[in-house]
């Protein structure tokens, strides 16, 4: 009981003293806290006015966004979302597996609602029940996913981190939203 109480203490030491630092940051000059020049970001206006561009030295209260050829400048409390790339990343794996579950369960109750059954008379006839056909639509249902999956999946996406604009600077957000 002893070891829990010290380990909350200590974790709650730890909260407060790194919540005092983002504090102290945030209310140092405007801007102190912003992500460096040159860093990519997209911005989301309050009419849904969303684009992304390289970020250039903060002017006051207006973020500055070079886009292409042009700058844009747009004034903090017009600021809805403002986010950070983290970088672009594929997903094959995981597109891999999310197709084999949704092939191998789509392929299983295609085989399984199979109805043909051997006729009196059939020469070629391998029928075995809809357990094998649901087992045989499976595997070629999972193989196909997996495939398809996979292919979706290695397609390379920038992946973004929300941060939260102040006019005393710029402070990392929590999101739980994806």
């Amino acid at each position: 009981m002893r070891a829990v109480t010290c380990l909350a203490l200590a974790l709650l030491a730890a909260t407060v003293g790194s919540a005092g630092v983002s504090a102290a940051r945030a209310q140092g000059a405007p801007g102190a806290g912003d992500p460096p020049p040159g860093t990519r970001v997209r911005v989301t206006r309050v009419p849904d006015d969303r684009f992304t561009g390289t970020l250039e030295p903060r002017r006051g209260d207006t973020i500055v966004v070079r886009m292409r050829d042009s700058l844009r400048l747009v004034p903090l409390a017009a600021v809805s979302r403002f986010e950070v790339s983290t970088g672009t990343r594929r997903h094959t794996g995981r597109g891999a597996l999310q197709g084999l579950i949704a092939g191998a369960s789509v392929g299983a109750l295609l085989g399984s609602l199979d109805k043909n059954e051997c006729q009196p008379g059939e020469q070629f006839c391998i029928y075995s029940g809809r357990g094998v056909s649901a087992a045989f639509g499976g595997v070629l249902g999972g193989l196909a996913g997996t495939i398809a999956g996979a292919v979706i999946g290695s397609r390379a996406r920038e992946e973004w981190r929300p941060i939260v604009v102040t006019g005393a600077g710029v402070k990392l957000g929590v999101s739980l939203a994806r």
